[in-house]
């Protein structure tokens, strides 16, 4: 068989081959995506603030986390592992604040491969400037 020959066949009814090949990807993908498992987390939200300043007033008190992934892994994930937490330490004045809500992965859920999702994405905050006085007794 020449290379012409290997040519024409190769390209011949090239619209066909490149839809097979585009229908296995898709299938291919949503396969994958649907054997996915998800698991449901409440988790209390801590703070971080700067030791001049103290937390009056947080608007959310624990938030939902989604953690979805393959069956096997996602199971090894505890909740304690998960942290869910608002960084304040960059503002350096009173007032209303909305900071996102982060996560922070500790023991079994550094090692997974997992998608975890947090709801809601922010908090609102508000901070007052720390006043304290020394009284003898």
């Amino acid at each position: 068989m020449t290379s012409r020959a290997l040519l024409q066949k190769l390209f011949s009814h090239w619209i066909v081959k490149i839809l097979s090949v585009a229908a296995a990807v898709v299938l291919f993908i949503f396969q994958r995506v649907g054997s996915l498992d998800e698991r449901f987390f409440s988790v209390p939200l801590t703070y971080s603030v700067d030791d001049s300043f103290v937390v009056t007033d947080l608007s959310v008190g624990s938030v939902r986390i989604n953690v979805r992934g393959a069956e096997e892994e996602i199971f090894l994930v505890l909740e304690d592992d998960i942290e869910a937490y608002v960084d304040i330490t960059a503002h350096r004045s009173e007032g209303i604040f909305k900071s996102p809500v982060l996560l922070r992965r500790t023991g079994s859920a550094e090692t997974v491969d997992v998608e975890m999702r947090v709801e809601p994405l922010e908090a609102t905050v508000t901070i007052e400037q720390k006043i304290s006085k020394e009284l003898e007794i």
